[in-house]
């Protein structure tokens, strides 16, 4: 059979840079590929493996990638044995083989750098798999099934095995650059000795700089990039090699870009990248501990990390970003409050982390001597919630039947004290990043939420069109002028709302003498409730939540891989939540859904008077024109044909997903096509202006961001607005607009 790959790619959203550096790989040695994005759609095994298409499936990743990986190799052995499994990527370097290969079926895994060892891998097992024992840089099954490791591959001289990803093996008109960067290495390791960290490498290995500004020609040929990614985990180790990448990128292009950048190299070295187009860079501070610092090898100082940000305030122009982390090794109740402190006061771009012991890690193999960690498979089940995490109150909200939390505590802090130090510290810095002076105000049909930056002040303002009651992910218009540092990641909170911190305050007080508090409605309010500590008492007074949402009954809140869970947020339905004669029950509701769900509570025997909303009716100004409010669907309608407005990514993962049934579709609209012959998931494409012209009773938006703008649209066309209107959320939940 001929030798012919399937890539399949784990289901995270940013781009696929190891796996182009596999493809091309591939090519260079003429060995044919197809490539799947399993964001985009779930993998069919049974169809894609039938017949002698393939002879190999190949997947790898992250150690976060674990969960997927077994279920995409164990589907592969039942559908098509006789494909043979290789893995690749981090997961094989870190994971202990025998925890890897006792519960993900592979026949092979790739450890380390692909570029030698999977062509030769590919080779003998074509020609003479007798071979494979003597290479190197390969795990593979003895007799029993234990794996076997060979000799480390010898490391690539990126100076001289000069390699490029390939920008081939999947289309880049459709990637999101606006939103999710392409991003080109300089090299490749880590000049760090972290405690927390697994990096490609302990050592950095520079590529040329002809070999980079190549690639990024290449790139700028293929699509408009709104700026350069130099996302490796630092951009060079050498500051004469930093200066001479300024001089040249600046000599060839006029294109902002972004890079990592250390504490400990000389600030002089900013003027230079400032002068080059550098916008942007990413800072790893970590903590504001001198202790912890040492204690995590980090090799630099507070001192440090404060005089290079001041150095670069002082010039303007940089977006800078950073991580926090607390839940440090040995940490303290006063290191976590000096890393809080650092945080605010240097006024920089930045989240907050646990310190998640990786596999891999010296933290990791530490923890597992200290049994902190007890089975390094149950770990790596529940590091995927870790891992992709929103919200972080689920680290500590969420437990095991022993009461220990989601996230291990590696810290001197007492167990019973770790998840509220975490929280408290957790909510300072991400309040920290909220829309000072908020205020919002109708402007004719549209809600406008106004205030200021809360990093440079200056003056901002958007539509807030959610029923939610918070809006993340704001863009602050000084960073395109060089007046402020941040890019991205401030938010508004409504209950910064002068009114509605006062009825929040007032509310709280009519729960203060009630025992037995159960919470309904929306579940993304009721998590920001928690995230926010909004009613301020302590989460084990919340009995219960409830619900209309029938594919939520018997699932928490809080609840992980692992058994993890809080018992206490499991979904109720109303009437259940009724027989449990609550004290007072919260409507954590922001639309106009919440008086609704109030006399479903009473028809369902909850006194109206122990009914408390969340927000007071009225007290949130709404368009006098808004006729429709959302009414939830179990599930699509039968037998019914639809289009789906936009062809977006959400709007293509309902089909692959089998969300909606791909067979009804007649069409997918969007605004960019302008031409016909365009397809999505092989399905036609036209301009919204030209829905009219096709048959189908529902319409279903599935853009939540531009969720208002395209259902006025849809409002002003007649022939539209006759139509069955539905939207979809993010969490693929169905709602139907219907008149009031």
């Amino acid at each position: 059979m001929t030798q012919r790959v399937l890539l399949v790619k784990p289901p995270y959203v940013y781009y696929p840079l190891g796996l182009a550096y596999v493809a091309s790989t591939l090519e260079r040695a003429r060995i044919e590929y197809d490539y799947l994005d399993a964001a985009q759609e779930r993998p069919d095994l049974a169809r894609l493996l039938a017949g002698d298409r393939y002879s190999v499936l190949a997947s790898g990743g992250l150690v976060g990638d674990f969960p997927f990986l077994e279920e995409l190799f164990t589907q592969a052995r039942a559908v098509a044995p006789e494909v043979v499994r290789i893995m690749g990527g981090c997961v094989t370097r870190d994971v202990d083989a025998r925890v890897l290969f006792e519960h993900i079926p592979v026949d092979y895994a790739v450890v380390g750098e692909a570029e030698r060892s999977l062509p030769e891998l590919l080779a003998a097992l074509s020609e003479d798999p007798s071979r494979i024992p003597h290479l190197r840089g390969i795990l593979h099954r003895d007799a029993d099934g234990r794996p076997v490791r060979h000799l480390p591959q010898r490391r690539l001289d990126l100076m001289t095995d000069r390699v490029f990803p390939s920008r081939k093996f999947f289309d880049h008109a459709c990637w999101p650059v606006a939103r999710l960067p392409i991003p080109v290495l300089t090299g490749r390791g880590c000049v760090g000795k972290c405690t927390f960290c697994s990096p490609t490498h302990r050592q950095f290995v520079p590529r040329p700089l002809a070999d980079v500004f190549t690639e990024i020609d290449e790139l700028l040929s293929l699509v408009a990039m709104p700026q350069v990614h130099l996302m490796n985990e630092v951009v060079f180790s050498d500051p004469e090699m930093i200066m001479e990448f300024c001089r040249e990128y600046k000599a060839r292009y006029d294109l902002p870009f972004f890079c990592v950048v250390r504490a400990d190299f000389d600030p002089d070295i900013l003027p230079h990248l400032k002068a080059a187009g550098c916008v942007s860079f990413n800072l790893g501070i970590e903590s504001g501990s001198d202790r912890v610092l040492k204690a995590m090898h980090k090799g630099i100082t507070v001192s440090q990390s404060r005089a290079f940000v001041r150095r670069a305030q002082d010039l303007g122009g940089f977006t800078i970003s950073s991580g926090f982390m607390i839940g440090n090794e040995d940490e303290g109740e006063e290191d976590v409050e000096q890393t809080v402190q650092l945080h605010e006061e240097l006024n920089i771009l930045s989240g907050i982390s646990p310190t998640v012991p990786y596999p891999g890690t010296p933290i990791f193999r530490r923890a597992l001597r200290r049994g902190i960690i007890n089975d390094e498979y149950d770990f790596l089940r529940r590091l995927s919630s870790i891992y992709l995490i929103d919200f972080r109150s689920e680290l500590w909200f969420t437990r095991d039947d022993q009461g220990r939390t989601l996230q291990p505590n590696l810290t001197r802090i007492a167990d019973d004290r770790f998840p509220a130090v975490m929280h408290q510290a957790y909510q300072r810095m991400y309040r920290h990043y909220a829309l000072r002076e908020p205020r919002l105000e109708l402007e004719g049909d549209r809600r406008v939420l106004r205030g200021a930056c809360p990093v440079c002040g200056a003056p901002f303002q958007t539509e807030f069109t959610t029923d939610l009651t918070y809006l993340n992910r704001l863009a602050c218009s000084g960073v395109q002028e060089g007046r402020c540092y941040n890019d991205f990641e401030f938010h508004a909170d409504l209950f910064d709302l002068p009114g509605l911190r006062a009825d929040l305050e007032s509310l709280a007080g009519k729960l203060r003498d009630c025992r037995r508090i159960f919470l309904c409605g929306e579940p993304l309010v009721i998590k920001h409730m928690f995230d926010q500590d909004l009613l301020g008492f302590p989460p084990d007074r919340i009995q219960g939540v409830g619900t209309e949402q029938p594919h939520l009954l018997g699932h928490c809140l809080y609840e992980a891989p692992g058994g993890y869970r809080n018992p206490s947020t499991c979904f109720l339905p109303l009437d259940a939540l009724a027989a449990l004669e609550p004290d007072a029950v919260v409507i954590a509701d922001a639309s106009m859904h919440a008086l609704e769900l109030e006399d479903d509570l009473v028809l369902s025997g909850v006194p109206r008077e122990r009914i408390h909303l969340l927000l007071p009716p009225g007290r949130l100004p709404w368009p006098a024109h808004r006729r429709f409010r959302a009414r939830r669907l179990d599930r699509f309608p039968k037998q019914e044909a639809f289009a789906i407005w936009p062809a977006g990514l959400l709007g293509q993962r309902l089909l692959g997903e089998r969300v909606l049934p791909a067979d009804r579709l007649v069409t997918y609209a969007d605004s960019a096509c302008t031409t016909d012959g365009h397809t999505a998931l092989g399905h036609p494409v036209c301009h919204p202006s030209r829905l009219g012209d096709f048959d189908f009773p529902v319409l279903v938006i599935a853009s939540e961001p531009n969720f208002q703008d395209i259902f006025k649209a849809v409002q002003a066309d007649p022939d539209l607005r006759s139509r069955r209107i539905l939207r979809v959320s993010e969490r693929y939940e169905l709602f139907e607009m219907v008149p009031v």
